[in-house]
């Protein structure tokens, strides 16, 4: 093994032990280390066999694990690909040790591409319903517990006053009462709209109570900003429209790339520009984005990419 490989598997082996943490969120810097072809097909095979190693242990009894031993003492070798399992499975005791993996914690991931939805049943029967481009980490020993590391979700939550449902965005907390809310986590832009029920912000801090038709903005390192909204607007995604009442250009345009699937920009000199209407994004074929460039007052423009909105009369089709 060259010296290089065995930098990339340590190197592998500490973010297999971080991203377990379910309060990890380097999200950006994982994804610019994993853009050297060579650390992804690294990190891919030492997480798969850290998979094997975990599916074996959940599995086997005791005996048969003595058992395994035992035949590894008297020369029966397993393959490599058991063998760095183990050796990811050692790291994470030794490194991370047991105060910061507890019985019961065991988080995993689900995210959505663009364009694509998912909807989650929980076991106490709340919901989570997923838009596009969306991550978010669940916890296989707390159903009452979620973190959005990006994107946008909706939670219908079954209230439980002895055990609160806890959802994290960024360094924000949220507490619900009994609720339905919105939540989406763009770069490092956080925002909560409550259509029923209540949501307490940072409960061992600000403890902002956030009421049906409230929105709270949470940018990390910045003060919380309070504001109303139509409650018909928070989540209507699901219904197949986007509700904007005097909102940025830019939101609209991620909003719709999200949704849709379909890469939407507009041209710099246009992202703050506000704009008030209802789009129906049911469709995202050339014609739908035209509609929808013509309904904001803009046209269309084709890219390599996808699209761009640009000022009526500078687009080229």
């Amino acid at each position: 093994m060259t010296k290089l490989r065995e930098m990339i598997e340590e190197e592998a082996i500490g973010w297999i032990i971080r991203i377990r943490d379910p309060y990890f969120d380097d999200w950006d810097l994982f994804s610019t280390w994993m853009e050297d072809p060579a650390r992804a097909r690294v990190y891919s095979e030492m997480a798969a066999a850290d998979a094997d190693v975990a599916s074996v242990l959940e599995s086997r009894p005791a005996s048969q694990r003595a058992v395994a031993n035992d035949q590894k003492s008297r020369g029966f070798w397993p393959a490599r690909r058991t063998m760095i399992g183990w050796a990811v499975a050692a790291s994470i005791v030794a490194v991370v040790g047991f105060a910061v993996m507890p019985i019961g914690r065991s988080p995993y991931m689900v995210a959505t591409r663009a364009g694509e939805r998912k909807a989650i049943r929980l076991e106490d029967g709340s919901r989570i319903d997923l838009n596009g481009d969306t991550r978010l980490v669940l916890d296989h020993g707390n159903a009452r517990y979620a973190r959005l590391e990006s994107g946008e979700a909706n939670f219908s939550v079954v209230h439980d006053a002895s055990k609160p449902f806890l959802v994290e965005a960024g360094g924000a907390k949220f507490i619900d009462a009994g609720t339905a809310f919105n939540v989406t986590r763009i770069g490092n832009v956080t925002e909560v709209a409550v259509s029923d029920g209540l949501v307490i912000y940072n409960p061992r801090m600000e403890k902002l109570a956030i009421e049906p038709g409230r929105m709270i903005h949470v940018g990390d390192g910045r003060q919380p900003i309070m504001s109303s909204v139509d409650a018909l607007s928070i989540a209507s995604w699901r219904e197949g429209r986007l509700i904007y009442n005097g909102a940025r250009l830019a939101v609209v345009a991620a909003d719709l790339t999200r949704n849709l699937g379909v890469k939407i920009s507009v041209s710099p000199q246009l992202s703050e520009r506000r704009v008030s209407a209802v789009i129906l994004i049911k469709r995202k074929d050339s014609q739908a984005i035209a509609d929808i460039g013509a309904l904001l007052g803009l046209d269309a423009k084709r890219l390599d990419d996808g699209w761009q909105f640009s000022a009526a009369g500078n687009a080229t089709r």
